[in-house]
């Protein structure tokens, strides 16, 4: 194709606040247009529930995904949506919030750890929780269309069981930590 589909997103100094950081990633799928109003609005939904409650961070980056796939509804991403790996940190605590296959990797002196989680089609445990909202897998996918069990956007398929409750992670940085991939 001739255009991309996936978006990042850079805030050094987030919200005003040296101490603050906000790194995204939003792999669209089906087009850029999911993609592109992640872009827009996580930024200014996370920053607003933050300002709310800055005491359960976790909770918001929860909410912030919740309200961002409602305003993906408002603006007919049927059958467009994207994947969303949010990292957000304040002073030296780090949270990984995460829907779709988009992976994160903490480096540190010693190892490298996966603190996302990939929202596949052959994960026992969504497969299940697919089959309970009363969808299915099909080859793998989604109603046979969709690669992952949970996304931003694609609301053709919001009633088979795909969600956009997404996975948090928490750490605290110390001097081990050297940087965070998502990819």
């Amino acid at each position: 194709r001739d255009y991309m589909e996936d978006i990042t997103v850079i805030k050094h100094g987030y919200l005003k606040d040296s101490s603050q950081h906000l790194f995204c990633v939003f792999d669209g799928h089906g087009g850029d247009q999911s993609a592109k109003l992640s872009e827009v609005f996580f930024p200014e939904i996370f920053g607003h529930l933050l300002k709310e409650d800055l005491s359960n961070i976790s909770n918001c980056l929860h909410k912030a995904f919740i309200k961002l796939d409602q305003e993906a509804k408002k603006e007919n991403c049927i059958t467009v949506g994207n994947t969303a790996t949010v990292i957000y940190i304040n002073k030296k605590q780090l949270y990984c919030a995460n829907v779709g296959d988009s992976s994160c990797c903490l480096v540190s002196k010693n190892e490298a750890k996966i603190i996302s989680y990939d929202d596949k089609c052959n994960d026992p445990k969504e497969v299940k929780r697919v089959k309970a909202l009363g969808g299915q897998i099909i080859d793998n996918r989604l109603e046979g269309i969709l690669a992952m069990t949970r996304a931003i956007g694609d609301y053709d398929l919001k009633d088979y069981g795909l969600s956009a409750e997404p996975h948090i992670f928490q750490c605290e940085i110390t001097n081990n930590e050297r940087f965070v991939v998502i990819a």
